[in-house]
């Protein structure tokens, strides 16, 4: 657990990326990934130059982790943010990808129960977004436009859920429930979607 897996230099890999058991993951340089990337438990995980995962971004948080932050990454084949733990017991309070815009599969966070902001700004498109157990009030996607499913569930402080660009809701499979605060949504496709709905 005390080990500090830094490549200050790397830029490029071909396969896949698998890190746990380190006390630090650093690779500052580090721009795209051919296969898939996991790190799991890591309580300090810097990718600042993070842009394309052509696999799946898996990158699950140690228990004292405040932050995750993914400042230039733009595609992935899919992004799990989430933990197997349905306790939420975690320290994380942010999430931040506001350059992601294509995933072309799932887009998956929670549960923690401390997380109070989700940035994602620039996400056009996904097949699904999966949100669940944590403490936002705002969830908030201006640019994504098409989606097959969501479910956004058990956000005790969730009083707003913004999706107004969404006119491809292709599967049509929205669950959106067990959010008792919610009051607004902001989006032609949710009005008629559990919480949503009049």
């Amino acid at each position: 657990q005390g080990v500090d897996a830094s490549l200050p230099v790397l830029v490029d890999v071909g396969g896949d990326v698998v890190v746990g058991a380190a006390a630090r993951f650093s690779v500052p340089q580090l721009a795209t990934v051919g296969g898939s990337l996991r790190v799991q438990g890591v309580p300090t995980t810097e990718l600042p130059s993070l842009t394309t995962v052509a696999g799946a971004l898996t990158l699950t948080p140690s228990r004292t982790q405040t932050t995750l932050l993914l400042p230039a990454l733009t595609s992935a084949e899919a992004v799990n943010l989430s933990s197997n733990d349905l306790s939420g017991s975690f320290a994380l309070t942010t999430i931040e990808a506001p350059a992601l815009s294509t995933v072309t599969l799932d887009v998956d966070v929670g549960p923690y129960a401390a997380l109070t902001t989700i940035e994602l700004a620039g996400l056009t498109s996904a097949r699904a977004l999966n949100i669940g157990g944590t403490a936002a009030t705002t969830l908030s996607f201006p640019a994504l436009t098409t989606l097959e499913s969501m479910t956004i569930v058990l956000n005790p402080a969730l009083t707003t859920l913004s999706m107004p660009a969404l006119t491809d809701f292709f599967g049509g499979n929205g669950v959106i429930t067990q959010n008792p605060l919610l009051t607004t949504c902001e989006g032609a496709e949710l009005s008629d979607v559990g919480d949503c709905a009049p």
